[in-house]
């Protein structure tokens, strides 16, 4: 059976991309799925360059079969690395050759903005496990590219193990560039870290030295180190000559219902106690709302975006609330809409692997957004998701 569906699999060529399509999909649907049949179907699928099992791809990331966790990490590469990105520093430390060199493939082929964007990511959770696998991916790219990402992490205050980490990389690459960082770094922190990192800067200069490089008597000199960084320090408090929180003064805000009371010319020339401020206030605010409403009654209501479009770099959102809508598909997974306690809504598509849930049950999601929609609604992927109560009436969602 599996020789024939390898067979099967090798054969299917792009005039056939339905079949291909229906196939891929059914085999990596199968709960019992065979690692080498899996494997060969992400293969077959990137060579088809059907790009429809991303949500399936990042399932078997979590597989412990070497040849389709393998397969899984080069076609979200291709397909979708964003999905990959959470995982990458991971499989760069993994024992396996073949992981980690798939993983390295993908860091190869990303372009170097959005490979440090993926660092920087990764950098920015707090799982310090994920920080070091980031540190990690960091010995795959040129120093020079990713040195400021992270003088800024190690700037953060990481913890002791991850701080070294961070400067035994500068260790290792030595550059005249390196120094003045280094001294920064060490004026920032405490005995006995502020120690340490003054003996690599010691000793970045000493290999540079015996390398037969030149260094200036600015980088050598501590007393010229340290009038540059005060300097620097100055510069980034002192804002430009033409900053416009130079130019615009803010004039002090008066309390809102005085304001409100004001544009109606209630309080014009009127000094007006606290007390009966909130009252007239409380009685302006319900005038102007029973207006509206008898006004525009039929008015259509429009979806309040409750944060800013655009795509996000976040972390993992716990999300209680309710599904809305439910689409099934038997090759991508399931798509939903779910509306979270606090009123935000959610949309993701191709979720694998979940319980089957339908309109109005209560639940409770592990979310990783992607971006924000025009009207508000935040796209994003499931990565866990359990039923509190199903079932029940559907919750009003306007």
């Amino acid at each position: 059976m599996e020789k024939s569906l390898l067979l099967q699999l090798n054969q299917l060529r792009e005039n056939d991309r339905d079949g291909a399509l229906r196939l891929v999909g059914e085999l990596l649907s199968c709960s019992n799925l065979d690692p080498a049949i899996g494997a060969a179907a992400f293969k077959t699928a990137l060579r088809l360059r059907i790009f429809a099992f991303s949500a399936h791809a990042e399932r078997h990331l979590r597989n412990g079969h070497e040849p389709l966790v393998a397969a899984a990490i080069e076609y979200l590469g291709f397909v979708e690395p964003d999905r990959l990105m959470p995982f990458l520093g991971r499989f760069l430390q993994s024992r396996t050759h073949r992981i980690r060199v798939a993983a390295l493939e993908v860091i190869r082929r990303l372009d170097p903005t959005r490979a440090l964007s993926a660092l920087k990511f990764m950098l920015s959770n707090k799982d310090e496990i994920e920080q070091e696998h980031a540190l990690a991916c960091m010995v795959h790219f040129e120093f020079s590219v990713v040195r400021r990402t992270l003088l800024d992490f190690l700037k953060s205050g990481p913890s002791e193990p991850l701080l070294i980490k961070g400067i035994c990389l500068f260790q290792a690459n030595p550059d005249k560039e390196n120094i003045f960082p280094l001294y920064c770094l060490e004026k920032l922190f405490l005995s006995p870290l502020d120690a340490k990192i003054g003996k690599i800067r010691e000793a970045t200069v000493q290999t540079l030295q015996e390398m037969g490089f030149s260094i200036h008597n600015d980088l050598l000199n501590e007393a010229a180190l340290e009038k540059r960084r005060l300097q620097e320090e100055e510069r980034r408090r002192k804002p430009s000559p033409y900053a416009l929180s130079q130019t615009k003064t803010d004039k002090p805000q008066k309390p809102f219902l005085q304001r409100v009371l004001e544009s109606v010319g209630i309080t014009d020339g009127v000094r007006v106690s606290s007390s009966e401020l909130g009252l007239a206030g409380l009685a302006v605010i319900v005038t102007i709302v029973g207006w509206l409403s008898f006004n525009w009654a039929e008015a259509p209501q429009e979806t309040q975006a409750t944060m800013r479009p655009g795509a996000v770099l976040a972390e993992r959102l716990e999300v209680t609330g309710y599904i809305t809508g439910v689409q099934h598909d038997q090759i991508q997974g399931v798509a939903f809409e779910m509306k979270g306690n606090d009123g935000l809504q959610f949309s993701i598509d191709s979720a694998v692997g979940l319980p089957l849930i339908a309109p109005g049950d209560h639940v409770k999601a592990t979310l990783l957004p992607i971006r924000i929609a025009r009207n508000g609604i935040v796209i994003a992927r499931c990565l866990s998701l359990q039923i509190v109560k199903p079932g029940g009436t559907l919750p009003d969602t306007n």
